[in-house]
């Protein structure tokens, strides 16, 4: 398959601020690489700001130049490659998926999957958070270990 594409001359972009994160992180990371960057006019109630930001945060590591004031987001062109090591921030709204997993499984037998009523949805968030402490306290330490 071979994909052929055209130069991107638009830099300028105005969308509803409701939009999924995803969509808005694409449209930033993927603006380093137009040739005068990329001004993003968000209209509307922004619902995702923490995502945002922490894609802003994630190019900032890079070297790309970005900024986010009220509801207009801009990233300056970074053509150069970079090859740098770094962590990107876990994203806890995909832990909900094995959370609810969880809260199924308190519900019923071991062979099958019923849906949680208030006692067995309050044991999985219980479990949940006996966990989520656990991961919290070794996540303290690692830093406490690094300092």
């Amino acid at each position: 398959m071979r994909i052929t594409g055209k130069t991107l001359l638009k830099d300028e972009v105005r969308m509803k601020a409701n939009v999924s994160s995803q969509y808005i992180s694409a449209l930033l990371l993927m603006a380093t690489k137009l040739k005068n960057g990329l001004t993003l006019h968000l209209e509307g109630k922004i619902t995702s700001v923490p995502y945002i930001k922490m894609t802003l945060s994630l190019l900032n590591q890079l070297g790309v130049e970005t900024s986010f004031e009220g509801q207009v987001i801009q990233v300056k062109p970074y053509l150069d490659t970079v090859s740098k090591t770094f962590t990107v921030e876990s994203d806890w709204s995909s832990a909900s998926y094995f959370y609810s997993i969880v809260a199924l499984k308190l519900s019923g037998d071991s062979n099958k999957f019923e849906a949680p009523t208030k006692k067995t949805a309050y044991k999985a968030m219980q479990y949940c958070k006996k966990f989520m402490h656990i991961w919290v306290f070794k996540q303290l330490l690692k830093g406490l270990k690094s300092t």
